[in-house]
């Protein structure tokens, strides 16, 4: 069965700009929320069934206890981020003088239980807490931008009235009027612990709808699992194909979906060989016998005809790697030998993956 959707890591807030070029080529994507009551953000398309997310790991009577320490550690934040908690020291007072560490374990509970089982628990709280804080500042950092476009809106405004008023100068030259272009929002952890902490929530996900296929616009996230694939096999994944990406930056999501829509529909024949390589992949670990570059060049085509003028040297490229499943990769990725309590999946990994503009 052709892959028809991904699963978007290590982000787990769903963007414009990190799932637009991804739904070019697949049908739907997936994001993992940190706990079943993360902030649920508007999707950036009105498109029925192009995402959805869930919690993988859902805390259930215990979220309230996880949230109140969310809280609290608000104020800590910089040196969680910085150690992945090993840096946060007991004693401080909004902590009642016990560590991070001592109150995830002493929410996971179970003394009882087996060590290597409660460690990993242990670390899935942590993971679920770096993922829940990183939601948090994303949002409080697209607050300040939202506030600085509200700002720079209202100074060009002013500055029209000001010039307006003064009709003697007419016949002049007009001087340019000064722009003050929000910074994207951008979350200030680095991508190696983010794909730690999302590693250990794919690993966790008994779902039986977890896609059998990755994606991320996070070019620097799909080294990582470069990366771990060369320590699992000690050679570098196979590429399947490199697909050409249009300049997607200052569409809106309905006339991007008009576009997207167009787009598919005259990309039939490329998008369906793509298909069949990739389920091909899957099941063999090769894409069997096919031209990547003539579908590529097929697809080439079909956006000249429809993302006109937007020529961009961005490529989307679809990686496998031959005898390592994902939660293999997971597990090199978190470096733990836990256990994927998830259905079962191919014995290949497959990552769909923006390259940077070269």
């Amino acid at each position: 069965m052709a892959p028809d959707t991904a699963l978007c890591f290590p982000e787990t807030v769903p963007t414009f700009a990190d799932t637009a070029p991804l739904l070019l080529l697949m049908d739907g994507l997936s994001h993992y929320r940190a706990t079943e009551d993360s902030h649920q953000p508007a999707p950036p398309f009105a498109g029925p069934d192009l995402w959805h997310s869930y919690a993988p790991a859902p805390l259930g009577d215990k979220l309230s206890p996880f949230l109140r320490m969310v809280a609290d550690l608000r104020g800590h934040a910089g040196e969680y981020y910085g150690g992945f908690l090993s840096t946060l020291s007991p004693g401080a007072a909004s902590f009642q003088e016990e560590s991070v560490r001592q109150l995830i374990s002493a929410m996971v509970g179970g003394q009882a239980q087996d060590r290597t089982a409660r460690e990993q628990e242990e670390a899935l709280w942590q993971a679920r807490l770096l993922l829940q804080l990183a939601e948090n500042l994303y949002f409080e950092e697209l607050e300040v931008t939202e506030n600085l476009a509200r700002v720079a809106a209202k100074q060009q405004e002013m500055l029209h009235l000001l010039r307006g008023d003064d009709d003697s100068d007419e016949g002049e030259d007009e001087l340019p009027l000064p722009a003050l272009p929000p910074p994207a929002p951008r979350v200030p952890i680095r991508d190696s612990l983010r794909c730690r902490a999302w590693s250990r929530l794919f690993l966790a996900d008994a779902s039986p709808r977890r896609p059998a296929v990755l994606a991320t616009a996070n070019p620097d996230a799909a080294d990582l699992f470069g990366e771990a694939y060369a320590a699992l096999a000690g050679r570098t994944p196979v590429i399947l194909c490199h697909l050409p990406l249009p300049a997607l930056a200052g569409l809106g999501a309905a006339e991007y979906l008009l576009h997207r829509e167009a787009f598919r529909r005259a990309a039939t024949t490329p998008l369906a060989a793509i298909a069949s390589a990739m389920a091909e992949a899957l099941k063999q670990g090769e894409p069997g016998s096919w031209d990547s570059a003539a579908v590529a060049a097929q697809w080439e085509a079909a956006l000249a005809d429809h993302f006109p003028e937007r020529s961009t040297t961005t490529r989307l490229a679809i990686s496998l790697y031959p005898g390592s499943s994902l939660a293999a990769l997971c597990r090199q990725v978190v470096r733990d030998n836990g256990t994927d309590k998830g259905t079962a999946l191919p014995a290949h990994g497959l990552i769909v993956h923006l390259e940077p503009s070269f």
